[in-house]
């Protein structure tokens, strides 16, 4: 049962790393709960209708999401999904290209995992 979940968890993951790589808002927003918000090192928060703005508005887009090294804890109706991601895109008009640690808590909702909350931490590049 654990490993069931725990590939559920990750196949969630890739599924909505692919929607962000390929800026499918529909495919984005499948994968996130209602009261989804993303954090990080720098302390804004970001709920996911100003998450969605940006990336409609073409303000924020990604060419690259690329996962390794992912991990899971799962419990039934919510798990974590920590992983190393491989991003590039481009926000506000400049370019980006990072190696970030990415903690997303999922829920179960109807039948579906659905990512609560991101914390974004950025990572040096491993030689």
């Amino acid at each position: 049962m654990q490993d069931e979940l725990s590939n559920a968890l990750i196949q969630a993951e890739r599924d909505w790393c692919a929607s962000l790589a390929a800026n499918d808002l529909d495919g984005i927003a499948r994968y996130m709960h209602d009261d989804w918000m993303l954090t990080g090192s720098d302390c804004n928060v970001l709920t996911k209708q100003t998450f969605l703005y940006l990336l409609r508005s073409g303000e924020l887009s990604h060419s690259k999401m690329d996962i390794r090294d992912s991990k899971t804890v799962a419990t039934g109706q919510s798990g974590l999904v920590i992983a190393e991601i491989s991003t590039a895109g481009q926000y506000q008009g400049k370019q980006f290209e990072q190696v970030e640690r990415s903690t997303d808590l999922f829920v179960l909702q109807d039948g579906e995992w659905k990512c609560l909350l991101t914390y974004l931490q950025p990572l040096e590049e491993k030689p």
